[in-house]
């Protein structure tokens, strides 16, 4: 999850830095995109933690 939150704010930042000329990507191409990037990652960590709520 961690990743493709990454990812997604990656793209977003590039939507964002990109030439003020350019046109809007549509929600369909950022999500391509997203998807592309992922299948590419060769391995994912993902970093968690627990509360003991038996308290």
């Amino acid at each position: 999850m961690t990743a493709a939150l990454a990812c997604l704010a990656l793209v977003g930042a590039a939507v964002v830095a990109g030439d003020s000329t350019a046109e809007e990507r549509s929600a369909e191409e950022m999500l391509a995109e997203a998807n592309e990037r992922m299948r590419a990652l060769t391995s994912v960590t993902i970093d968690m933690a627990t509360t003991d709520s038996a308290q």
